[in-house]
């Protein structure tokens, strides 16, 4: 028997995932819904049979919440997945990896293979406490689609639980996330209830994999400042009396660099033996800076082959310029020759004033129930309890998407297809 087509695949694979959001929609979403139900024949039941009624009613509704778990979900759709993957002649015939392969082909042929989106509003993070740090966010993947790998939108925090007074490290503490919490069942979902703990905060001393000396300590000259190459070390100064913030190592004093006219910092990844950075990780990029007496022009980080450029005009006191929040942090995108490739930072357009630079971090992203978040330490230490605080909303449209999602979801988000808001390929079922 031949293989079907894939235009015959994703209609059967629709038509199996309509199944299990009918499911659901009875119980939960239609006018009347079992959830609905449930309650009012509770609420109308005799008190001498309200126990039996109870337990039987609950013992349906767990047989129904059933039919649509992950599990369920996965048993009759795997068949149908590795069939894709024979028909793409994939070399890997597991659900995970034909996913992850027709993700990939989705994306990068010609015209790509889009699903409905589940439009979900991303939440940033805002601090609360004593820190003067910042959690920053990427939702969006290599190819530029929105990240849709989540259960569900959801309140979320992400509480400091080591600080440097309570076994963790100065600018480098601990941090835990916390999803809402998980309803009690699959029709009772108000959140993931995923608690994972052992995020690092981010500093240039804490992340050495990537980038040498991003504190810009050590040497007694800026020829021979640790790692870095100075365009021009007379036009510049090592700085220990005004830094960014206090630094990680004892017996070491804080520095930053001056640069006082158009000038460049360099450092190749061939001259530091190369990196081994993970193409599946997206990269977290982060400088400090300050003018002083006026300087203007313009600071560029350059991270292979992408940059972050700020122009220098009205910034008072320590500033930070970060990355863009969007496909560029993605190995694909910044992958440049070894050999001459590497980070440059550059002061450029200058006539007046001075610039001084410190803590630059290059670091991977954490992932949180897919999407990506890097914690990065500030002037001012956070304590224990410092919170970031942030809501997503949204996430209930694209039934493909998110079935496929739901189905595979791991507490750091399931797969996901490339998502369009407007008129995508592959239809949702009707």
């Amino acid at each position: 028997m031949s293989l079907p087509s894939e235009a015959d695949l994703r209609t059967v694979i629709g038509k199996v995932i309509k199944i299990f959001d009918e499911i659901e929609d009875f119980g939960v979403s239609n006018t009347p819904n079992f959830v609905t139900m449930q309650l009012d024949v509770l609420d109308e039941t005799p008190n001498d049979s309200t126990p039996q009624t109870q337990a039987a009613l609950a013992a349906l509704r767990g047989a129904i919440v059933g039919t649509v778990s992950p599990s369920a979900v996965n048993n009759c759709l795997a068949a149908l997945w590795v069939t894709y993957g024979r028909v793409k002649l994939y070399p890997d015939l597991n659900v995970a990896a034909v996913l992850t392969r027709l993700y990939e082909t989705f994306a990068t042929t010609g015209t790509p293979v889009t699903v409905q989106s589940r439009n979900f509003s991303f939440g940033s993070f805002s601090l609360t406490g004593t820190g003067s740090g910042a959690a920053t966010r990427l939702t969006v993947d290599r190819y530029n689609y929105n990240i849709e790998a989540q259960f569900i939108a959801q309140a979320m925090t992400i509480v400091c639980t080591n600080d440097a007074n309570s076994g963790g490290t100065l600018n480098a503490e601990t941090f835990e996330y916390r999803g809402s919490a998980a309803g009690i069942d699959r029709f009772d979902v108000t959140g993931s209830g995923i608690v994972i703990p052992g995020i690092t905060a981010l500093s240039a001393e804490s992340q050495t994999a990537f980038v040498t000396n991003g504190g810009f300590e050590g040497g007694t000259t800026t020829s021979d400042l640790p790692g870095w190459t100075i365009g021009t070390p007379a036009s510049a100064a090592l700085v220990t009396s005004d830094v960014y913030k206090a630094k990680l190592s004892t017996g070491q004093t804080s520095q930053s660099l001056r640069f006082t006219t158009n000038n460049t910092a360099t450092q190749t990844w061939n001259s530091r033996g190369g990196i081994n950075w993970n193409a599946d990780v997206p990269m977290f990029v982060q400088i400090a800076f300050k003018r002083e007496s006026s300087c203007d022009g313009n600071l560029t980080v350059a991270v292979g082959g992408k940059s972050a450029t700020v122009a220098l005009v009205a910034q008072s006191g320590w500033t930070v310029l970060k990355f863009p929040l969007d496909y560029d942090s993605w190995l694909r995108r910044w992958d440049t020759n070894p050999m001459t490739g590497g980070i440059v930072i550059t002061l450029d357009s200058n006539t007046t004033g001075d610039l001084l630079i410190d803590d630059l971090i290059i670091a991977p992203y954490t992932n949180i129930e897919g999407t990506w978040v890097a914690i990065a330490s500030g002037a001012t230490p956070f304590l224990r309890g410092d919170s970031f605080a942030g809501t997503d909303s949204g996430g209930t449209s694209g039934i493909i998407q998110t079935w496929l999602a739901r189905s595979t979801n791991i507490g750091r988000g399931g797969f996901y297809f490339p998502n369009t808001t407007g008129s995508p390929v592959w239809v949702d079922p009707s």
